[in-house]
């Protein structure tokens, strides 16, 4: 009998956990398509406002339409597992600010997950 919870003994499971321990650089930006038209415009305005306290940019492509946000250098991303019907990213700024990314063919979601705090 092979033991199956061993990744070295599971191709699939060791194949998932290299990937898990993998993070890299991300050097992108991510465009929220036309968020005054949102219901959550509000909120999408807040949350541009913390990525901007914690180094992103934002460029407003034309008044009321696209927003590019460019993460500052150090960011960094890893895939979370298992892929469902969307991949979904754990992406982390230099600062420590934790972000989830959710790519539904090709459309993504970002979300702040944990703002710490230094004291």
């Amino acid at each position: 009998m092979s033991d199956t919870n061993n990744p070295e003994n599971n191709p699939l499971d060791a194949r998932m956990f290299e990937e898990l321990e993998s993070i890299k650089p991300l050097h992108s930006e991510l465009m929220i398509s036309n968020p005054a038209s949102s219901q959550y415009y509000k909120d999408i305005l807040k949350m541009l406002a913390i990525l901007e306290e914690h180094g992103c940019t934002t460029i407003d492509t034309f008044p009321d339409e696209d927003v590019i946000v460019k993460f500052p250098d150090g960011t960094t991303y890893q895939e979370l597992f298992p892929r469902t019907t969307t991949a979904r990213f754990r992406i982390m700024l230099p600062d420590k600010l934790e972000l989830r990314m959710v790519d539904t063919q090709g459309k993504c979601r970002l979300s702040i997950v944990i703002e710490t705090k230094e004291k």
